[in-house]
C-alpha cells in the first residue's frame, strides 16, 4: 500500500499549502489505490477522512458527511487500528456540527460511536473517555429539553397535549464551530482568531493571534505566538498528557518561504484555532496552566 500512503501524504502537503483542489484529487487517488487492495483497508479510512475534512474546508458539507460516514464504516470493519485519530477528529467535528444545528439524534449516535472507538484505544478511565461520556449526557439532556419545548408549543397550538413524538428541527448545516464547552462542569471558552502579525527584523516571521474568552468570568486572554512556539507549547503539554498528540496540529512546511504564503498562513491559522480550542476543552491540559503562562489577560 506504499503508493496509496504516498498519495495520501502528498495530499496532506497540498492541504497544508492551502491547495484544497489538488489535495482532494490526491486523497481521491489514495482512496482508489487502497480500495484496489482492500475495501476495508485501515489506511483507506484515513484517506477517506482526509478527503472529508478537505470537503469541509471547501464548504461541501453534503459530500463531506457522506465521506465521513464511509470512513466510519471502514474503521468499524478494520481489524487493525492504524492512525485512528483522523477519524476520531472528524467524529468530534461532526458531533459539534450536528449539535449546533440541533440535530441531536445524529449527534447522539455519533457520540456513542466515539465512546466505542475510544474504549478500543485506551483505558476506560482515560480522561478523554470520561469527557466523551459526559458530552453524551449533555447531548441527551439537550435533546430532552428541546423535545419538551416542542411538545409544549404543540400543546399550546392545538389546545390538547400532543401524542405524536416530537421531530427535530431541520436547519442547514453550519461548519463554522468556534465555541468549546468543557465536558465536565467547568467553564466555557470561546476561541477566536485575529489577523496574524508579521514581525520584520533580522528574520521575518508570523505570529498567530487568538483571544480566549472564559464566559463564566468574562476574562479574555491574548495568545500570540509563532508557529514554532505553538509547537514548543505542544511538546510541553505532552509531558502533562500524551493526549495532546491526539489533537490535529498543522504540520511543518518543507520550505521556509512557504511559511509566508497566504494559503499556508490561513490554513495554519484555522488549524491552530481548532488546536487551542481542543486544548482548552481538555481539563487536564487546561489546568496545567501552560497555555495561560504564554498568554496575557486583556
Amino acid at each position: 500500500h506504499g503508493k496509496g500512503a504516498c498519495e495520501n501524504n502528498l495530499g496532506i502537503l497540498a492541504f497544508d499549502q492551502g491547495n484544497f483542489t489538488e489535495a482532494a484529487q490526491l486523497f481521491q487517488k489514495a482512496m482508489e489505490t487502497l480500495e484496489s487492495i482492500d475495501v476495508y483497508h485501515p489506511d483507506l479510512a484515513t484517506a477517506t477522512a482526509n478527503l472529508s475534512f478537505c470537503r469541509l474546508h471547501q464548504k461541501n458539507l453534503s459530500e463531506a458527511e457522506k465521506l465521513f460516514e464511509r470512513a466510519l464504516e471502514i474503521r468499524e470493519h478494520s481489524v487493525t487500528w492504524i492512525n485512528p485519530f483522523s477519524v476520531l477528529f472528524l467524529l468530534d467535528k461532526w458531533i459539534e456540527i450536528h449539535s449546533n444545528n440541533k440535530h441531536f439524534e445524529k449527534a447522539i449516535g455519533l457520540a456513542k460511536k466515539r465512546i466505542s472507538f475510544l474504549e478500543k484505544l485506551m483505558d476506560s478511565e482515560n480522561p478523554r473517555i470520561t469527557n466523551a461520556r459526559a458530552e453524551l449526557q449533555n447531548l441527551l439532556s439537550a435533546q430532552k429539553q428541546m423535545s419538551t419545548v416542542i411538545s409544549g408549543n404543540l400543546a399550546n397550538t392545538t389546545g390538547t397535549p400532543s401524542t405524536s413524538p416530537p421531530t427535530e428541527r431541520t436547519t442547514p448545516l453550519r461548519a463554522n464551530v468556534a465555541v468549546v464547552d468543557n465536558a465536565t462542569s467547568g467553564p466555557r471558552f470561546r476561541v477566536s482568531d485575529k489577523e496574524p502579525v508579521t514581525i520584520r527584523g533580522d528574520r521575518r516571521y508570523i505570529e498567530y493571534v487568538f483571544h480566549i474568552e472564559d464566559s463564566s468570568t468574562k476574562q479574555v486572554m491574548l495568545l500570540q505566538l509563532r508557529y514554532r512556539e505553538f509547537d514548543a507549547l505542544r511538546q510541553a503539554l505532552s509531558k502533562i498528557s500524551q493526549a495532546v498528540f491526539n489533537i490535529p496540529f498543522p504540520p511543518k512546511t518543507f520550505l521556509r518561504s512557504k511559511s509566508y504564503s497566504r494559503k499556508v498562513v490561513d490554513a495554519r491559522r484555522s488549524m491552530l484555532r481548532a488546536w487551542v480550542s481542543e486544548v482548552m476543552k481538555n481539563e487536564r491540559l487546561r489546568s496545567s496552566g501552560l497555555v495561560q503562562k504564554q498568554a496575557k489577560v486583556l
